[in-house]
């Protein structure tokens, strides 16, 4: 693929008509059915995607899973059925509306759909547009937003696609997310990328190297930052504000010896400015700020916390709070030049903004993009400085 040419493609679509497509790709492809839905997926997408079509006039005449405990169950007194039986009774009259969307590293919503077609389903299509088209109930949702927004935002995803210029395909990965973010595109050309996420061949560990993890859940990733390195290493600075994911981290912290006297965790939230937030603490990776939150927790400024700390990298999944994390840690990125692996999958505009912040305070940053899951899932975008930039690796052939 030609990746300046597809972006070019892309970009060319002017805003109302975006606007336009955003309306009528639902209404198209429903209007045979009668207004007549059966929603693949029994989970919180599925549940989700139900409870936004109240009032809309669109009948939701069953659901569909594969998972068999479900069938002959309901779902707020919808049937539930196996995909076999689903297409069968509902597969000529009646709209498929596929509601999943979760971590896999091998199938997706493009396989279901090819499924669904082979059993004689007549109309499929992805939650995506139905979102679109009633994007009052729906957006935003992680990085699902209207496209009519990412063309307005085009010059600066022009940008932002520069700068991944000279890391080996990574052009490519942008344009493939930016199609799916404006394109609900889930054919995919390019599997997930197969080594550990946080921790590409752009560089290597140095011996001093200070780890800071922002969403650092149970020490999952800390995990693998200690193999990465080999153990050796100065630092790790843990931020979890989630009670029972902080609790397990700091379990884990206290038996692995390696890390004795080397990791300090803060219960803390990261943002922009020091503050006390809502914050929904489910347990959970999906734990986040939130106005609806049923705690509250303070949140500080990597500026402030890292400000005598010789901080080396920087990993970011932290639900969103991305782009206010970076805003309040310009003095340490400006001052230390650490690695940074900032996840862009949480807001349809953090592909582009995420770069273009860290582009903002930290001169001489190699940019590399990848994905660890299927359809945008755990795309993560690399800021490296030069120094530390492996060109062996990134260089474009």
């Amino acid at each position: 693929m030609d990746a300046t040419a597809e972006l070019n493609r892309l970009l060319s679509e002017s805003v109302p008509e975006a606007a336009h497509r955003e309306i009528t790709t639902f209404e198209n492809a429903l209007k045979p059915f009668s207004k007549r839905v059966v929603i693949y997926g029994g989970g919180n997408l599925g549940r989700r995607t139900l409870a936004g079509l109240k009032g809309t006039g669109i009948e939701v005449i069953a659901f569909v899973d594969r998972n068999p405990m479900l069938w002959s169950q309901t779902i707020a007194g919808i049937p539930v059925y196996g995909p076999e039986e689903a297409a069968l009774r509902f597969g000529s009259n009646a709209l498929f509306v596929i509601a999943l969307w979760h971590p896999t590293r091998t199938t997706g919503i493009e396989s279901v759909s090819q499924m669904l077609r082979k059993l004689g389903c007549a109309g499929v299509i992805s939650f995506a547009p139905l979102y679109w088209r009633y994007s009052s109930q729906y957006l935003p949702y992680y990085m699902w937003d209207l496209p009519s927004r990412a063309i307005h935002s085009a010059e600066r995803v022009r940008f932002a696609f520069e700068l991944f210029a000279d890391s080996y395909n990574s052009q490519s990965r942008f344009v493939q997310q930016l199609r799916l973010r404006t394109h609900a595109d889930f054919a995919y050309p390019e599997p997930p990328a197969d080594h550990p996420a946080y921790f590409p061949p752009l560089f290597q560990p140095v011996s001093d190297e200070c780890f800071i993890d922002c969403g650092a859940f149970d020490g999952d990733t800390v995990r693998v930052f200690l193999d990465w390195s080999n153990r050796s290493f100065s630092k790790v600075v843990a931020f979890e504000p989630d009670p029972r994911n902080a609790d397990a981290l700091e379990v884990f912290a206290g038996r692995d010896k390696s890390l004795k006297g080397r990791m300090e965790i803060f219960r803390n939230a990261t943002g922009e400015r020091a503050d006390i937030v809502r914050f929904a603490a489910s347990g959970k990776t999906d734990a986040a700020i939130s106005a609806a939150g049923d705690i509250e927790v303070k949140c500080v400024t990597l500026d402030h916390i890292l400000a005598s700390q010789h901080a080396t990298f920087i990993k970011m999944d932290i639900e969103g709070a991305e782009m206010s994390t970076l805003r309040g840690a310009r003095e340490v990125i400006g001052r230390e030049r650490p690695i940074l692996a900032v996840c862009v999958y949480h807001q349809q505009d953090h592909l582009w903004e995420v770069p273009l912040t860290i582009h903002s305070q930290m001169a001489k940053a190699r940019f590399g993009l990848f994905g660890y899951f299927m359809e945008g899932m755990e795309t993560v975008c690399y800021a490296v400085p030069q120094e530390r930039y492996l060109d062996g690796y990134g260089a474009c052939p």
